[in-house]
C-alpha cells in the first residue's frame, strides 16, 4: 500500500474533526450533556461537554466512508486496498465502535 493512501485517509479524517469538534460541542452544551466542577473530585473550574469522543468517531467513520466509495468506484484507486481488505477495515472499525 502506499504511504499516499494512509497520509490522504489521516488528513481527512484530521479535517473532519476539526470540523466536526465545534458542532458537537455546541450540541452538548446547548443539551446539557456537560460535567460541572465539583471542588472535591474534579480539578476542573470551567464547564466541559462530553461529547469529545463523538465528533472523532463521526470524522473516522466519514473518512472510511469516503475511501471506501473512492475504492470501489474507482479502478485507479482499487490498486491501494481490496475487497477484502476493505471489508476487514469496516469489521475493526465496527467492532471497535461497541
Amino acid at each position: 500500500m502506499s504511504f499516499y493512501f494512509f497520509a490522504v485517509f489521516f488528513f481527512a479524517a484530521f479535517f473532519m474533526t476539526i470540523i466536526f469538534t465545534p458542532f458537537v460541542r455546541r450540541y452538548a452544551l446547548n443539551n446539557k450533556i456537560v460535567d460541572t466542577p465539583d471542588k472535591n473530585l474534579k480539578s476542573h473550574t470551567e464547564i466541559k461537554p462530553y461529547l469529545g469522543g463523538v465528533s472523532v468517531f463521526l470524522s473516522f467513520f466519514c473518512s472510511i466512508f469516503i475511501i471506501s466509495f473512492i475504492i470501489l468506484n474507482n479502478k485507479h484507486f482499487s490498486s491501494f486496498l481490496n475487497f477484502t481488505q476493505l471489508v476487514q477495515l469496516w469489521e475493526i472499525f465496527l467492532c471497535a465502535s461497541v
